[in-house]
């Protein structure tokens, strides 16, 4: 039998007497006469039982891990961390009740981290990222999801796992009691996770207000999308004939019969209604209007690139009332 082989087996016969009684219950000649070998076989491959615990641990999870470490699969790693331990249950609830609690602290910490900071490796590909950084947000999650798993231990093991592995929701289940502090370039989860927004630009706090807010406050002059069908070089010329309009901006056409731009209105004007009414007059056919709204990078950029010029989207205090955000009331004066 090669060593490789020993040691499964030796933890097999371990796992199956989990089900007949606890950790402190079991002894080194339990283990040796369910595998069938002697006791200086099983002192050549492990210390002391521990040792075999912490050795199943590193195990079972890098087998896990191995195929789940692309961002298109990380959330399917968590999970496949999850599910190990439930098919596990009588050997993961006998560690964490009867075994010291760095054991499997430092099982799903190393499993935890790993998986996270492979994926922000992949994430990070082309960008000058800081060893730092990768490493703050690889423990700020890994920290979130043990504790979350702990607490999914204690409670039986009963929830289902696929309710709390998004990464989203375990900030947003985070914040419900804490205030949990985000610092990323990443703005598209900025948006999707945080209720309220601090954007600083160089030291200095510039915009502090929800991404709802945001928006509306940068949003600016109105801007509307345009598909419509009738010669592109015709319906420019009319459109922009039209008083409150400020910029026409032709997009990339989506057919050749159809012009595709952008209006802008001048500050405070709704131009709706004019573009309705001399498409009419000149026998063009709206396909398409929709409003353009700002997202959270347009925002960003628009803040921070006007150096010296923005204006501070803020109250008297440069931190104020994270109420319903975070779960927790908190107010504090700037600096």
């Amino acid at each position: 039998m090669s060593k490789a082989t020993t040691k499964f087996a030796i933890a097999f016969a371990f796992k199956e007497l989990l089900l007949e009684k606890s950790i402190d219950k079991i002894t080194i000649n339990d283990i040796t006469e369910k595998c069938g070998i002697n006791r200086q076989t099983f002192y050549y491959h492990f210390h002391d039982i521990y040792e075999l615990i912490e050795w199943i641990c590193e195990t079972d999870a890098d087998h896990v891990l191995k195929q789940n470490k692309t961002y298109d699969t990380w959330q399917e790693g968590f999970l496949a961390i999850f599910h190990l331990l439930k098919k596990d249950e009588p050997f993961v609830v006998n560690i964490y009740h009867n075994a010291p609690r760095g054991y499997i602290y430092r099982y799903l910490y190393k499993v935890t981290y790993q998986l996270i900071y492979d994926v922000l490796e992949e994430k990070a590909a082309g960008m000058v990222v800081r060893e730092e950084d990768k490493t703050f947000i690889a423990d700020f999650y890994k920290y979130g999801f043990v504790g979350l798993v702990l607490e999914w231990i204690d409670k039986g093991m009963k929830e289902d796992p696929k309710q709390i592995i998004e990464i989203r929701d375990l900030i947003k289940e985070l914040g419900k009691n804490h205030t949990v502090i985000l610092s990323s370039h990443i703005l598209s989860e900025i948006s999707a996770v945080c209720d309220h927004i601090f954007i600083i630009s160089k030291g200095k706090l510039v915009a502090s207000d929800s991404t709802e807010n945001l928006m509306k406050q940068m949003s600016g002059a109105q801007e509307i999308e345009l598909l419509i069908k009738g010669d592109n070089a015709a319906v420019q010329e009319v459109l922009t004939q039209i008083a409150e309009v400020e910029k026409c901006i032709p997009l990339e056409q989506k057919d050749e019969a159809c012009a595709h731009l952008n209006l802008i209105a001048k500050p405070g004007m709704d131009i709706r209604e004019q573009v309705f009414a001399s498409c009419v007059n000149h026998g063009f056919v709206i396909l398409q209007m929709n409003p353009v709204s700002k997202s959270l990078e347009d925002v960003f950029l628009e803040l921070t690139e006007k150096e010296g010029t923005q204006k501070e989207v803020l109250p008297e205090k440069k931190l104020h009332f994270v109420k319903s955000h975070f779960g927790k009331e908190s107010k504090e004066d700037g600096e």
